[in-house]
């Protein structure tokens, strides 16, 4: 009975994730988890932490072997990325949803007027300079 009941959720949790997904083009980028204990975190490496030459054996593979590792490490069927990243309490969330790609261009525009007013700064010393020495 439980078992059924569940089914049906999880069933019922796919169609809508799946009209959701159509509908909407909001997709997570990256995901953080905060272990208890530094135990927890050496467990989560170590289940995660797979060789390239494994994860091109459970590509291809039927998955016989390693089926359970497989669908629990895959999301979406990709693989999972794990590194260590800085404490949740000294990120900027405002600035989380801001691309590599804006970051950069925003860059080269502060570059690109730094260099514009520091050159207007120079012709400015160079006039200057130049209406002293016609003064006199």
């Amino acid at each position: 009975m439980k078992k059924d009941i569940l089914g049906e959720i999880d069933e019922l949790r796919e169609v809508y994730y799946e009209q959701h997904r159509k509908h909407h083009d909001n997709y997570a980028i990256s995901a953080m988890v905060t272990f208890r204990s530094m135990e927890g975190f050496q467990r989560g490496i170590a289940a995660f932490d797979i060789k390239r030459i494994k994860k091109v054996l459970m590509d291809i593979c039927c998955s016989c072997c390693f089926k359970k590792t497989a669908y629990d490490i895959k999301f979406h069927g990709k693989w999972l990325r794990l590194k260590k990243t800085v404490d949740p309490e000294l990120i900027l969330w405002e600035n989380f949803a801001i691309s590599r790609q804006s970051k950069c261009l925003r860059k080269i525009v502060f570059g690109f007027v730094m260099l514009i007013l520091l050159a207007a700064c120079f012709y400015s010393v160079f006039l200057f300079e130049k209406y002293i020495y016609t003064v006199e």
